[in-house]
């Protein structure tokens, strides 16, 4: 039953126990007021007990609201100028069309990690690694991920765990999973058992040796902070193989992201 049907119903009732008893009794077991009640009513004579339903209600309108035009243009702008703060970009928006006050354009910085001149400057780096191949290690931190920050096949190549789930008689079944970031090649394994990190180096052996099958060379993988590779075997593995080994940050940003 819905939050409406039993609201339906509560009036309904109130109508049932005022013809049984009075109206006043009624309304005062039910807790509502005889104004209520006569309005209800007056609703159920003319259009039968249906009219009882909850109204939806409209969206509430919005005059200010920006449209998806006016804050792409704001944050194209805000990464073009990335040294500028909002109040600055006031008069650079209204150039381009949108008129906007800074507090405003504070807040669409702020809900898309933009706020602070370095992660605007981190976002112009990333984008230029895309456009240009120069990778810096601002453009490795910017808020549009590592997927703007790879310009060769094995630059970086991320790797993640994920659960299958658990088969009878067979066990716990994870797969491990490698995404070339430049190229979005992918090699893949299922594993039944615990997903230690001995196992994860024993994937990232695999990976390599697929990647070296096209004669690419792994340079770098990028991880979460799940216990099969922050696990010294792995860690040790990937210093071995002479890679890179980066890891996002815990909760920001998302893993979705990055990848």
């Amino acid at each position: 039953m819905t939050p409406d049907q039993i609201i339906h119903a509560r009036r309904a009732h109130v109508l049932d126990q005022a013809a049984l008893t009075d109206v006043s009794a009624a309304c005062r077991a039910a807790g509502v007021s005889r104004t209520s009640y006569y309005k209800w009513v007056a609703k159920a004579e003319k259009c039968g007990l249906s009219a009882l339903m909850p109204k939806d209600r409209r969206p509430p309108m919005m005059p200010n609201a920006m449209t998806a035009e006016e804050v792409s243009t704001i944050l194209a702008i805000a990464v073009a100028k990335a040294t500028l703060g909002a109040r600055q970009l006031v008069d650079h928006v209204a150039a381009a069309g949108v008129h906007r006050s800074a507090s405003g354009i504070q807040k669409v910085l702020r809900r898309h990690n933009l706020a602070t001149r370095r992660q605007r400057i981190a976002a112009l780096a990333s984008l230029t690694a895309t456009e240009s191949g120069h990778l810096t290690d601002a453009a490795m931190e910017g808020p549009f991920g590592f997927c703007l920050a790879a310009t060769d096949p094995g630059q970086l190549v991320c790797l993640d765990t994920f659960y299958v789930g658990k088969l009878k008689g067979v066990g716990a079944v994870y797969q491990l999973t490698a995404i070339d970031v430049a190229t979005r090649w992918l090699v893949v394994r299922l594993i039944v058992g615990d997903k230690s990190a001995q196992v994860a180096a024993g994937f990232l052996d695999q990976v390599q040796a697929a990647f070296g099958e096209i004669d690419v060379e792994l340079a770098g993988v990028l991880t979460d902070n799940g216990p099969e590779f922050t696990g010294r075997a792995f860690r040790d593995h990937v210093t071995d193989i002479g890679a890179a080994h980066r890891r996002i940050p815990p909760a920001q940003p998302q893993p979705q992201q990055r990848l």
